[in-house]
């Protein structure tokens, strides 16, 4: 893996069924990517193509997009795990990484996407043979971008700087994951609540700080001040974790929920081993 990019903060608010989201841990791209899956999960074939480029509409049918990723198969989609991430300054950006299912099976695949009309759209879908038959740039999209031009991205850390990390115990170690979730979660509460970001930003990572800016972080969760939850009784709660996973890097990712009311709130926390703690790489809040 040559480089990394994380998910950066996107807000993404559906009124339909009471959801509202704002992902960040992996910039809009990802949030392009887990979408076109979800249409298909639902068997929206129609919407699926609102994710996709102008050159891959061109050069691929929707029949072929049936057949590549069935429904059948689909519809126990369960979200995707990227651990390689890229946004290039021309526009491109790419996705590495799993599509995971109910079963616990997966599927490796790659994902490059082009920005139009200031929207992140899939140009470009690789599975390899793990999966489906590994497919060219005329099978399920357009030719690839040149990604190695202008690229605005973060470096992977070097073995020598994830030794350092590796060996050296976390101030917030003795945490556990529930400490370490609802830390973060009170902070990003409050934040939603007296509409002050700054303490919540400075506990972000640097590769979080170097992406997102305070603003942006701050008008991303605003909208979030107008759902209706008991939001001030969430410092007393405990958080439900129901998946735990480690990723590339030292990144630990925690999923679950509070139970609020009258609708719990959903998160999905990244956390990014620096100078002897853990800090917020990404998260998602849904509720629905």
């Amino acid at each position: 893996m040559k480089t990394f990019f994380k998910i950066v903060l996107v807000l993404f608010i559906l009124f339909a069924g009471f959801i509202a989201a704002v992902m960040y841990f992996t910039s809009p791209i990802s949030l392009t990517a887990e979408n076109f899956f979800y249409a298909i999960q639902n068997n929206d074939y129609q919407k699926a193509g609102k994710y996709l480029s102008t050159n891959f509409k061109r050069t691929t049918t929707v029949e072929q997009v049936m057949k590549a990723f069935p429904h059948k198969r689909f519809k126990d989609f369960a979200g995707c795990s990227f651990n390689n991430r890229k946004v290039n300054a021309d526009g491109t950006g790419m996705l590495e990484g799993k599509v995971n299912f109910t079963d616990g099976s997966f599927m490796k695949v790659k994902i490059d996407l082009v920005k139009e009309n200031d929207e992140w759209k899939i140009d470009h879908i690789t599975v390899p043979k793990a999966g489906l038959t590994e497919v060219d740039a005329n099978g399920w999209g357009s030719s690839e971008q040149n990604a190695d031009n202008n690229r605005a991205n973060y470096q992977q850390p070097s073995n020598q700087n994830e030794n350092t990390q590796g060996s050296k115990p976390s101030q917030n170690a003795n945490l556990n994951a529930e400490q370490l979730v609802h830390s973060s979660m009170v902070s990003l509460v409050n934040a939603i609540l007296t509409d002050d970001y700054t303490d919540f930003y400075n506990s972000t990572s640097t590769p979080f700080k170097n992406t997102v800016s305070l603003v942006k972080t701050q008008t991303a969760f605003r909208p979030f001040r107008n759902v209706k939850i008991n939001w001030q009784d969430i410092k007393d709660m405990k958080p439900v974790i129901t998946n735990r996973e480690k990723e590339d890097h030292g990144i630990i990712k925690y999923e679950g929920y509070y139970n609020t009311a009258p609708k719990p709130l959903y998160f999905n926390f990244e956390f990014y081993p620096e100078n002897g703690e853990y800090k917020i790489f990404g998260a998602f809040l849904k509720i629905k």
